[in-house]
């Protein structure tokens, strides 16, 4: 019996004194903490090691990059949607006697510059554009001006249409 209460007494009185002075130096030092303040902040966040906190600090920021740059994109997009307008339209060309299949992209903002125009995911070619004299892109565009794109020479059948411009990239379907 008399074992069992020293036993006892040791235990809580050991329990008590290192509650009572905290841990210490070294298990401070193991655990990655610079200071017992700093292990006590972190560790009443749900944390074990300063570790295991930063990496959930550096996920979290990954994750909030990530949010931020898919945000930025979308609103580009947007943009890039709002600038132009994309429509096919059949055309009698004179000069060929004959109707002509072509993409017509029309801005609908004060300046857009087409930079590339990719034709059902790159399975089409795109074989002439011209907006006036000039034919090659980039094609700067004013509001009201329309680039055409020759359908009929691409032999395809358009199913979508990707165009980045300056002020980002959008995608059409017909």
């Amino acid at each position: 019996m008399r074992k069992l209460i020293k036993i006892l007494f040791i235990g809580f009185f050991s329990a008590f004194f290192l509650t009572a002075c905290g841990p210490s130096e070294r298990e401070i030092k193991n655990l990655g903490f610079s200071s017992a303040a700093e292990m006590k902040e972190i560790q009443a966040k749900g944390f074990k090691t300063k570790q295991d906190y930063e990496a959930q600090v550096a996920k979290d920021e990954a994750k909030a990059k990530a949010e931020r740059e898919a945000r930025e994109k979308s609103e580009r997009q947007a943009r890039a949607a709002k600038a132009i307008k994309v429509f096919k339209q059949r055309e009698w060309v004179s000069g060929w006697k004959r109707h002509v299949l072509y993409l017509n992209i029309q801005s609908v903002t004060d300046s857009v510059t087409i930079q590339r125009i990719v034709l059902n995911r790159g399975r089409c070619r795109v074989t002439y554009i011209t907006v006036g004299p000039i034919r090659y892109l980039p094609i700067q565009l004013n509001f009201g001006e329309t680039a055409k794109v020759d359908l009929e020479n691409s032999q395809c059948d358009l199913i979508e249409v990707q165009i980045t411009t300056n002020l980002g990239t959008t995608t059409h379907s017909f």
